[in-house]
């Protein structure tokens, strides 16, 4: 017979935090975990819940745009401000933009895994604040005065 393995838990009950790893409503070890939802009672979206996933999903899809927007920059003739970057893109395009990518996905989904700590939403805005700032000057120079 096949011994079933379960969690044992070491926070309180009011501070289970489990839906960072397992899908909602879904069972591990015959235990099962509630579905959450971003919505109360009457339908309104509870932001406060929701905002790690926006944070996150912007984070995401600023460092693609600035891969594509600093490949731009780089064949319109532009310099790679970051020394370490500028270095990657001098040996491989593709190796610059895979390293980037990696870099700042793992980051991504640290501070996912760690969304119910104050400090990693801080994280993930000031991160996605300068996402948002780096992708304006992209913008900036390379739509407007070029």
């Amino acid at each position: 017979m096949q011994k079933v393995q379960t969690l044992h838990w070491s926070l309180s009950e009011d501070r289970r935090v489990l839906s960072s790893w397992f899908p909602a409503g879904r069972q591990l070890a015959g235990i099962d975990f509630p579905s959450t939802s971003t919505r109360n009672l009457f339908g309104e979206v509870n932001w406060r819940e929701s905002l790690p996933l926006i944070l996150a999903a912007l984070l995401v899809t600023f460092n693609l745009l600035d891969s594509l927007l600093t490949a731009r920059a780089l064949s319109l003739g532009f310099a790679e401000a970051n020394p370490v970057m500028a270095g990657l893109f001098s040996m491989s395009l593709p190796m610059g933009m895979f390293f980037k990518s990696v870099v700042v996905g793992t980051g991504a989904l640290f501070l996912w895994k760690y969304r119910h700590l104050p400090v990693a939403v801080r994280g993930m805005t000031g991160a996605t604040a300068c996402y948002g700032a780096v992708i304006l000057y992209h913008l900036y120079f390379q739509m407007i005065v070029f």
